[in-house]
């Protein structure tokens, strides 16, 4: 894994990669996402987040290719979908338990914003707009 942390563009107004979701936002909002979110890149067959942890954040799937997967008590993966890039991973937990019930690995190299799960569950909640892009795609 890449954690060069500093990658991080300088507003999320300025990102070539940005959702559908966040091209609604008015400026405002969008410096809010800047300040709340960090950008770092992996490699394929990195790991993005294990299912059993806690949701700290929202990821966005800038490029690349990932898996959504469980592992069974066998130890055995059972891939429940590839996803690809500009969707956000760990919706599943914004509005749940706070517990990551997937596992989400790189398939090709990735570049990722982490989004804190805070704020954006805030944003969900005060804007409407946004809220019915993340939830239909």
């Amino acid at each position: 894994m890449i954690t060069d942390f500093s990658k991080k563009p300088n507003s999320c107004s300025d990102c070539k990669d940005i959702s559908c979701a966040a091209a609604i936002l008015h400026p405002e909002e969008l410096a809010k996402v800047s300040k709340n979110s960090r950008e770092t890149s992996f490699f394929k067959g990195d790991i993005l987040v294990q299912a059993g942890s806690m949701t700290s954040n929202i990821i966005y799937l800038k490029s690349g290719l990932v898996k959504e997967y469980v592992t069974n008590s066998d130890y055995r993966e059972k891939i429940l979908q590839i996803v690809k890039q500009h969707t956000y991973l760990g919706l599943s937990s914004l509005f749940g338990d706070r517990v990551n019930h997937y596992s989400y690995a790189a398939l090709t190299d990735v570049q990722v914003c982490y989004i804190d799960v805070a704020f954006f569950n805030q944003l969900v909640r005060e804007n409407g707009n946004f809220a019915y892009e993340i939830l239909i795609p």
